[in-house]
């Protein structure tokens, strides 16, 4: 089976984890539909949730991938990932705490363009009034 995980900021892969050889089996588990395993030549299946992960087995490890608002598709023993936002990394509680970093780092993200937003709005009303261009 191969597994391709993509979101908006780009492929994912964990150093060392090649997905394309002997993946012996795969679970999805999310907020909304549960939990459902797949193996190769698996029925076409495709879930969309918004908040879940995948844990990806082989026969000499295996990887979690924690996911937000993600289409989950398996078809031909292929399954293709599409989130927002995932992390992944050996055991779901790394996975976990890596992705809630990341969220930690989003909120403050968009609070500092907001506050940068908020300062060029506030340096254009000045301007405009010193240029009395609203006269």
């Amino acid at each position: 089976m191969k597994v391709v995980i993509s979101t908006h900021n780009g492929v994912i892969n964990p150093p060392d984890f090649n997905f394309e050889a002997d993946v012996t089996s795969i679970k999805v588990a999310t907020d909304n539909v549960g939990e459902f395993g797949i193996l190769k030549q698996f029925v076409p299946t495709i879930c969309v949730f918004n908040n879940g992960y995948v844990n990806i087995k082989k026969a000499d490890g295996e990887v979690y991938v924690v996911l937000k608002d993600a289409l989950v598709e398996f078809n031909n023993d292929i399954l293709t990932i599409l989130a927002k936002e995932a992390s992944m990394a050996l055991t779901l509680a790394e996975a976990l705490a890596s992705f809630k970093a990341t969220i930690r780092e989003r909120i403050e993200e968009n609070k500092q363009l907001n506050v940068d937003f908020s300062l060029k709005e506030k340096e254009l009303k000045d301007n405009i009034k010193k240029s009395r261009a609203h006269e």
